[in-house]
């Protein structure tokens, strides 16, 4: 029987596959819509990651405009956020820069005098030449010219950055407009939901940041007087480096351990031992202490939610693209723990509501 059937199943003859002028023409169709999406999201990319900086920045200032508005109308008082800022920032250069500036000229004056001992080392351990390192270093510089873009792409950064304040100044502006146009079109059952829900995504967005500079702030006064006490020279620059590393999440403190090492390591072994120490301490008082009281009040983002953010983010825009990746992230697991996780419980039969993510 079944021999049969084999037989009658192998004597049918074979049914070709043909492709009529309509399947070939929506899947032309189809591969020339997805190629043109990729080539507008591609050139609209850049624009995007301006206009989410922009967000975020407004998102950050948000609190301090709203408490300005008890007192005057929106528009004065995002105008006089604005400027409070800038006011702090003058006030912050004309005490700090100067001393920076101070001590970041006697570091470059103790820049050759390192160099010949770094290159004395170098010759005595025998490993390679100090002219092999000069001429290597000298072939890279010379490969493409890459130094040749710096200045252009420090322009542009200037430029997008300008953009990105402008643009939140009138987010910060248009915020409570917009926000009243949008809570009209959802129904009223759900309009306090979508209250809550709005407001947790703008506090974590610009929560994060907010957090992030307190505790580098903090992070880098504990630096200072710690190098200070050491007796570690250029103190003050180094704390800086400490304060724009805890704004680099995961490698940045790491990249600002590397300058103050550097710099102990001309005073000495155990030098280089007790700033060692110092930092393991601050970073053993920032994930204990620090990080976790500043961000219980600001934002609170889980550690695998900010690398991955990072990779991403870094991936597609460089540091501006991860730094703003990481509050956004953010946003997204607040919308997905609050809107998407209730209803997909309800779905397999968990009536419990999700858990509020922790601000």
């Amino acid at each position: 029987m079944a021999g049969e059937q084999h037989e009658s199943t192998a004597s049918q003859p074979t049914r070709g596959v043909w492709l009529d002028w309509k399947t070939i023409a929506a899947s032309a169709a189809a591969l020339a819509i997805a190629f043109a999406l990729i080539f507008i999201a591609w050139m609209v990319l850049r624009p995007l990651a301006v206009l989410l900086m922009s967000i975020v920045l407004a998102e950050t200032l948000s609190p301090l405009a709203n408490r300005f508005q008890r007192y005057m109308r929106r528009s004065l008082a995002v105008l006089a956020t604005y400027l409070s800022v800038v006011l702090a920032m003058i006030l912050l250069a004309l005490t700090i820069v100067p001393a920076v500036l101070t001590e970041m000229g006697d570091l470059a004056e103790e820049i050759p005098d390192a160099q010949e001992q770094v290159t004395d080392w170098i010759d005595e351990q025998g490993w390679v030449s100090s002219d092999q390192i000069s001429e290597y270093l000298e072939g890279q510089m010379d490969e493409g010219g890459q130094l040749a873009g710096i200045p252009l792409a420090i322009a542009s950064g200037l430029v997008e950055l300008a953009l990105a304040v402008f643009l939140s100044i009138y987010w910060l502006i248009g915020k409570p407009g917009a926000r009243s146009l949008f809570m009209s079109m959802v129904p009223p059952a759900r309009r306090e939901e979508a209250e809550d829900v709005a407001a947790e995504v703008g506090s974590t967005i610009g929560g994060y940041i907010r957090g992030v500079v307190i505790s580098g702030a903090i992070l880098a006064v504990i630096a200072f007087i710690g190098l200070t006490v050491i007796g570690v020279d250029f103190a003050l620059p180094l704390a800086m480096f400490m304060f724009f590393g805890e704004l680099i999440p995961v490698l940045g403190p790491l990249i600002a351990l590397i300058p103050a090492l550097i710099v102990a390591a001309f005073d000495g072994f155990n030098t280089v031992l007790m700033v060692l120490g110092l930092y393991l301490l601050l970073q053993l008082l920032e994930s204990s202490v620090v990080y976790p009281q500043v961000m219980k009040r600001q934002a609170s983002i889980p550690p695998i939610v900010v690398i991955f953010a990072l990779l991403a983010g870094g991936s597609v825009g460089g540091l501006i693209g991860a730094l703003v990746a990481i509050p956004l992230a953010g946003a997204i697991r607040v919308l997905i723990l609050r809107l998407i996780v209730p209803r997909v419980q309800d779905r397999l039969g968990d009536n419990q509501p999700a858990r509020k993510p922790s601000t």
